[in-house]
């Protein structure tokens, strides 16, 4: 009905506000049925008139703030129906409103949020599904940028210290490869922020979970040198320790258990990876295994190792 009035002509600004209104909790609807394509088509529709919505300059801000908010939500649909290219153009125009609003208002820190938020997806989507490493290395360093920004000015809010160890977690895994100096400073200041965050908010579960995450990631990494230094796996034992004394997974004892067995000891790496499969339940892969039959066969048990082989 409202497309109706709209079409008829009746065009003045509150009539084009419900038409989007409509367009978007149809699109709502159809995303929450699962079809995307549906969806897509009402999210495309209300950011067509979205983008010829009549302006004035008491309403610029929202209008420019709703457009984003859109676009991002149109990627959004795009990139799980596997449409990266379509959903990349979205995200790209909606972090380019998001930076005209920044512009316009830069002691808003909704906007820097919702900027951020969409440059880590954004970066991770051109990294995992694209293969467009610089373009993602770029994105996440914006997202980083728009963090370290929330938290100089807002040192106290936990969720901005978070975000920020987040922010630097995904760089480093892009990039440790090529830069390893670089990502073993970024997971380091990740830590930092996450312990921040967790000692602003120690009631909050999912910091505690992050900073796991952190302190392990950095451990894997450390250990998976090609030529590891005796200090490389001393900090990385204590990392991983840290990790476990957050949380028992599969995936600390995991990395513990390769440890151990850089570190020459064996008998240690079989007991991690024993508990890391245990903890597995029944999900435990070819790294596991792998490294399980290495270190049973440095102990001579060579039947037992071409089990796990």
């Amino acid at each position: 009905s409202q497309q109706r009035v709209f079409q008829l002509g009746v065009a003045d600004r509150l009539a084009q506000l419900h038409f989007i209104q409509a367009l978007t909790a149809l699109g709502k609807c159809y995303k929450s049925q699962s079809r995307l394509d549906e969806a897509a088509e009402q999210f495309a529709a209300a950011v067509r008139a979205a983008t010829e919505l009549d302006q004035s300059s008491f309403s610029m801000v929202d209008d420019k703030h709703r457009l984003a908010m859109l676009l991002v939500s149109l990627g959004d649909i795009y990139r799980p129906a596997g449409q990266f290219k379509l959903a990349k153009t979205q995200y790209v125009l909606g972090s380019q409103a998001y930076e005209e609003l920044n512009r316009h208002d830069p002691e808003e820190s909704d906007f820097a949020f919702e900027q951020m938020s969409v440059l880590k997806q954004f970066g991770l989507m051109l990294r995992n599904s694209l293969q467009e490493h610089e373009e993602s290395e770029k994105a996440l360093d914006l997202a980083t940028a728009r963090a370290e920004g929330l938290v100089d000015r807002f040192p106290n809010d936990p969720r901005f210290q978070s975000e920020l160890a987040i922010c630097q977690h995904v760089l480093a895994w892009g990039i440790f490869e090529r830069d390893g100096t670089r990502a073993n400073a970024l997971w380091q200041q990740a830590i930092s922020h996450q312990a921040t965050a967790l000692e602003l908010a120690p009631n909050a579960p999912q910091y505690a979970t992050y900073l796991r995450l952190h302190n392990q990631s950095l451990a894997e990494f450390l250990a998976g040198q090609e030529t590891p230094t005796g200090e490389d796996l001393a900090r990385a034992t204590e990392l991983v320790q840290r990790a476990l004394e957050i949380g028992e997974t599969a995936t600390s004892y995991q990395v513990l258990g390769w440890i151990q067995y850089r570190q020459g000891e064996p008998t240690a790496a079989i007991a991690s990876l024993e508990r890391s499969i245990q903890l597995a339940e029944g999900n435990a892969d070819s790294f596991q295994w792998f490294v399980l039959a290495m270190a049973l066969a440095k102990l001579g048990e060579t039947d037992k190792a071409r089990e796990w082989k």
